[in-house]
């Protein structure tokens, strides 16, 4: 990646996360009853927090970033601007890539690319 690209995917991921409160990484709805599950299992059912939040292979596009490259996808709940946490509807489920999960938490990508961006 240049530093051309990573200015565009920071447009890009600033873009979609303007219109969130926030987005939390690893916070799911659970599949089975639908309750909405934060590091622990499933307080209404008992389902497996990590077999809910783990990663899955997909050709789609990130939601967050749009990448189109193959790659693991996250589990992320985004908060709808100005409107109550406590709301199911207020929500929306998005599937993001490693890079925008780790940009998400850190601010940057990972340490290796960013090298690789100063050195292009």
């Amino acid at each position: 990646m240049t530093k051309k690209e990573y200015k565009q995917y920071q447009k890009r991921v600033e873009k979609e996360l303007s219109t969130l409160e926030c987005l939390n990484n690893g916070t799911v709805l659970c599949p089975d009853c639908g309750t909405w599950v934060e590091g622990e299992n499933c307080p209404d059912c008992g389902m497996d927090y990590d077999l809910m939040n783990e990663p899955s292979f997909s050709w789609s596009s990130c939601d967050c970033c749009g990448s189109s490259l193959g790659g693991d996808r996250y589990k992320a709940m985004g908060l709808v601007k100005n409107r109550s946490p406590r709301r199911r509807g207020n929500w929306i489920e998005y599937s993001i890539c490693a890079d925008c999960m780790y940009y998400i938490e850190y601010g940057q990508l990972d340490d290796m690319t960013m090298m690789e961006i100063e050195d292009n």
